[in-house]
């Protein structure tokens, strides 16, 4: 594979049949492959989904925002590049951390 960015892909966007296939096609026509996903928050107005997604190197962030603000209803609420993808076990053990630190238990 050539060069390629991870990144963490933060969206609110309607919690409605459909909505993901529509994320993930318009992921797809950038080249970008969905390694990962999870559903952050979810209440009355919509649902907020992080995704792991890689796309080859020459994608441009500011596209990948321009292509989810496309779609109606849906925001890009972070983008952020990332290194790597840590197992979901460093991950909880990580955010666990930090949350003891921040509350000082």
């Amino acid at each position: 594979m050539s060069e390629s960015r991870i990144f963490r892909l933060r969206v609110v966007m309607p919690d409605r049949p459909g909505s993901l296939g529509v994320i993930a096609t318009r992921l797809g026509a950038l080249r970008g492959d969905i390694t990962g996903f999870e559903i952050l928050d979810r209440n009355d107005t919509g649902v907020l989904d992080e995704f792991v997604v890689t796309f080859p190197a020459d994608v441009p962030e500011e596209l990948i925002k321009r292509e989810i603000a496309e779609e109606d209803s849906m925001v890009v609420q972070s983008l952020i590049e990332i290194e790597r993808v840590l197992p979901r076990k460093q991950r909880v053990t990580h955010v666990e951390k930090s949350l003891i630190k921040s509350t000082g238990r």
